[in-house]
């Protein structure tokens, strides 16, 4: 995995299609996978997706067919 394969919230909503807001409430949430790295300036926490998760959450919030192996358990 290389750099390009790991986004900010800004860069995963990019993708996704909702404001990077929506993203950092979906990883507090656990309706996206994601890592965090502590908290930032702001005192907020420091979320990174994967260029893949924010791919499987566009099919799935657009509608589009999600594979079953893709699907995060529960």
């Amino acid at each position: 995995m290389n750099e390009q394969d790991i986004l900010t919230p800004k860069e995963a909503g990019a993708i996704i299609g909702v404001h990077e807001d929506t993203i950092r409430r979906w990883c507090d949430t656990g309706a996206i996978k994601h890592t965090k790295l502590g908290v930032g300036i702001h005192k907020r926490p420091r979320y990174r997706i994967t260029r893949a998760e924010a791919e499987r959450v566009k099919r799935k919030y657009h509608g589009e067919p999600v594979d079953q192996e893709e699907t995060p358990s529960a």
